[in-house]
């Protein structure tokens, strides 16, 4: 039968689909306290640039990093957005501030490029959102959260933002759930949708602490703060569990190192060149006990002095060199030669001891 002969209205036309086709606006603008008193042409503005990333896919407006940007001339992007320039400033500006913009200055006469950047979403907008898609008549929208429900749950049913509402109707007398300490829950309609829930923002939502959701600011700050406070947690430990710096080396690293990754190298190549002198002493004297000598452990404070004193020589080394115009090219074969001979001076001179 052709479509032709069947008589009924519920047939898709073009111009149905194209009626259909929307603007994604994240539902975290209203959850999150950081974008809940953006502007509302801020919000629609995101949405608007989101939804030309194909037409910046189209146009190759793709970094050498793989990042989408959008050109625009502030001229241009008033008529997208249908607000005059002064107004698109102030959206721009406020979107920079909620880190949900970047402008990338090239060059004189040139549009910046912009980049979209991902909001930032808590356990707190998860359960919300969450919340409100599996139960849109149990839960106050994020949208009215002062809301009152009705419908099919009673008044003060208590959620994990109402801790100590009382909630009825079919679950036994006195049945204190985590999230009501001090509630007495009566006869309820299956309570599991709050607990269930809950323990979904720690089974199901991972956290992401990757760089890419913060800004160079952010982690320059978080770099500098983990750098300088490494000397009370350290950075790697030998194979008995043992730190291979004390805190006064561990400190000085600090003043060299941008990020904790470069103290975790720094501290990965001394514990390697110790590995190489154990290893070449193993098969040189294979029954010889003088072969546990660099036992950090062993050696108490005097060989982490050592170590900590090489490791400032090291970096004199570095500065002498560079004002005599002879840099060191190789910083980790450097380091790594330095120590390998480091160690084995202190095991031949507590060679010489036990002989």
């Amino acid at each position: 039968m052709s479509a032709n002969t069947v008589q009924s209205t519920n047939f898709y036309n073009v111009k149905d689909v194209f009626a259909e086709k929307y603007y994604q606006l994240p539902m975290v603008f209203f959850t999150n306290e950081k974008y809940k008193k953006m502007r509302l042409d801020a919000k629609v503005a995101y949405a608007l640039l989101k939804d030309r990333f194909s037409y910046s896919v189209k146009n190759n407006w793709i970094d050498e990093d793989g990042n989408i940007y959008f050109i625009f001339t502030n001229k241009e992007l008033s008529k997208l957005l249908q607000c005059n320039e002064k107004t698109l400033i102030k959206i721009k500006k406020e979107l920079v501030q909620k880190n949900l913009l970047v402008q990338k200055r090239i060059g004189l006469n040139k549009p910046n490029h912009l980049y979209l950047l991902r909001p930032e979403v808590s356990s707190q907008d998860v359960y919300l959102i969450n919340n409100r898609d599996k139960n849109p008549e149990k839960e106050a929208s994020a949208l009215q959260p002062q809301g009152t429900v009705k419908n099919a749950v009673p008044e003060k049913e208590a959620s994990a933002l109402q801790p100590q509402g009382t909630v009825k109707n079919a679950v036994p007398e006195k049945e204190a759930s985590a999230l009501q300490p001090q509630g007495t829950v009566k006869n309820t309609a299956n309570l599991d949708y709050i607990i269930l829930d809950t323990n979904k923002i720690h089974t199901n939502t991972s956290l992401d602490f990757s760089s890419k959701n913060y800004s160079q600011q952010e982690q320059q700050k978080q770099n500098s703060d983990l750098v300088h406070s490494a000397a009370s947690f350290m950075t790697k430990t030998d194979e008995d569990g043992s730190y291979i710096l004390n805190h006064d080396a561990t400190a000085f690293l600090g003043a060299w190192c941008k990020t904790p990754g470069q103290m975790h190298q720094v501290v990965g190549i001394i514990l390697n060149a110790k590995k190489a002198v154990e290893q070449d002493m193993q098969k040189q004297r294979p029954n010889d006990n003088e072969t546990d000598i660099l036992n950090i452990s062993k050696g108490d404070s005097e060989l982490k002095n050592l170590i900590g004193l090489t490791l400032k020589r090291y970096f004199n080394a570095i500065k002498v060199r560079e004002e005599n115009g002879n840099p060191i090219r190789d910083y980790e074969g450097y380091l790594y030669r330095t120590m390998q001979n480091m160690f084995w001076l202190y095991v031949n001179k507590h060679s010489a001891t036990l002989n």
